[in-house]
């Protein structure tokens, strides 16, 4: 779903040089004395860390950016905090209750209303 042959080649090719270096890698240190094997491990780690550039994730190829998060997921808690509260903190819970039913109903009619405008108009 998204890459080509020759990139799953170079990409299988890559893994492969990177399993054999591993084990040579591994051979080398084990040839060693036993209690040394852990520090040349340890070193070998540190330099690899050191050798590898640090490149960003990549941007996603397609798709749109992901949305604003829908107040639904925040007015879930908002509402059950505020019923929680409502017996012990009356003014307080049964504010934080209707604050959290308020954006839970907002966030239904924002989801209502983007799948109205996401579908097309000719009806498929």
């Amino acid at each position: 779903m998204g890459r080509d042959p020759i990139e799953r080649d170079e990409q299988t090719r890559s893994e492969a040089r990177i399993a054999a270096l591993t084990r040579e890698l591994a051979e080398a240190i084990n040839e060693g004395k036993p209690l040394g094997r852990t520090e040349a491990r340890d070193y070998a780690i540190d330099l690899l860390r050191d050798e590898v550039e640090a490149t960003p994730a990549p941007e996603p190829r397609e798709g749109r950016p992901p949305g604003p998060l829908n107040p639904f997921a925040l007015g879930i808690p908002l509402l059950l905090v505020g019923v929680i509260l409502l017996p012990l903190f009356g003014v307080m819970g049964l504010a934080m209750a209707g604050i959290g039913a308020f954006m839970c109903v907002l966030g239904v009619a924002i989801a209502i209303t983007g799948r109205r405008r996401g579908s097309s108009p000719g009806g498929g």
